[in-house]
């Protein structure tokens, strides 16, 4: 199995299961991601639409993909990727703190209307900027 697939599948499965555990419908769950710094590590929180629910780690992120001892791996991938949009943010949107953005992985509905497949949500100072697909930005990651 490739990362882009690990990672993507990983994120897909994880924001179902936590719809699941906090029995709320799948699709006004996030998980919004803010950096303090550069060089800090990401602090994930689950929401219900605007409400709060709780902390998550990368690390279970990363025991969600069911690597195994890979897991590590996982976690290392998935920060790096985050490190990195935070990084694309702050040189594309001109801002000098990465304090100003926050990303909000979520499920988005596909044009066939019957699958959704996680996607990251780029906002500036509480303003969505863009959207992508997880397995769309790993790939340009890949190619970068």
């Amino acid at each position: 199995m490739d990362t882009e697939k690990l990672i993507t599948d990983t994120c897909e499965n994880l924001l179902l299961d936590i719809a699941v555990q906090e029995k709320i419908d799948p699709r006004n769950l996030g998980i919004r991601i803010d950096l303090e710094n550069e060089s800090a590590k990401p602090i994930l929180s689950v929401f219900n639409k605007s409400k709060f629910l709780k902390r998550i780690k990368i690390k279970e992120l990363a025991k969600a993909s069911g690597a195994g001892a890979m897991s590590g791996l996982v976690s290392m991938s998935i920060r790096k990727i985050l490190q990195s949009i935070f990084k694309y943010g702050k040189e594309q949107y001109e801002t000098s703190s990465t304090k100003e953005l926050f990303l909000l992985i979520h499920l988005r509905m596909l044009a066939d209307n019957l699958s959704r497949k996680p996607a990251i949500a780029l906002y500036k100072q509480g303003v969505i900027k863009e959207t992508k697909l997880l397995s769309d930005i790993i790939s340009q990651a890949a190619t970068s």
